[in-house]
């Protein structure tokens, strides 16, 4: 993620496809096909029983959170979803129900997709612009991000502290202090 990058590819599927063992109409196969097993039952999928409203800032793209306003303000900048194929339905319900929300319970991915600002950090330039740290967990000055994602893992132990994948992030968060941990509930 580079910011003012509109187009830079951002899948995991370079290495396969680039070494031939993945062709791009095999992985493009795989999500439609995927999509019509699973359509109407992605309708009413909400897998970690979500009841929050999608925040303005992921609407408007206008936030102190310069990976939020760049991800954000890039999609509304290109007509996104009129302007690419990952836009149409078919994409964009495995996507974004299956592996940003896991909203599927793991029908599209093994385990959700809930990164840090550490994570975001590691794989953009966004956060050396940004008046959020991500290395903080808790304060004025910590990166939400951060927070929102050691949040998420303390609710959801019960339903994804068994998933192999997922076992560091929870080693991880068994060694956050009480009081550490208190400051992060939302």
């Amino acid at each position: 993620m580079r910011s003012g990058e509109r187009f830079m590819c951002h899948s995991l599927l370079a290495a396969p496809l680039n070494l031939g063992l993945l062709g791009p109409g095999e992985w493009r196969e795989l999500v439609r096909g995927v999509f019509g097993l699973r359509r109407a039952r992605w309708a009413r999928a909400n897998a970690l029983r979500a009841r929050r409203p999608l925040p303005e800032a992921l609407r408007t793209g206008r936030s102190e959170m310069r990976c939020v306003a760049e991800a954000v303000g890039g999609a509304r900048a290109t007509w996104f979803q009129a302007s690419f194929v990952d836009g149409h339905e078919w994409v964009m319900a495995p996507n974004v129900l299956g592996m940003a929300l896991w909203a599927d319970g793991g029908g599209m991915t093994t385990k959700p997709y809930a990164a840090g600002g550490s994570y975001v950090s590691r794989m953009s330039d966004h956060c050396g612009g940004c008046r959020y740290d991500p290395r903080r967990r808790t304060g004025p000055d910590a990166c939400p991000l951060t927070t929102l994602s050691w949040d998420f893992l303390h609710r959801h132990r019960r339903r994804l502290s068994g998933n192999p994948r997922m076992s560091l992030a929870y080693r991880t968060l068994d060694r956050l202090s009480p009081d550490e941990l208190s400051l992060i509930h939302i």
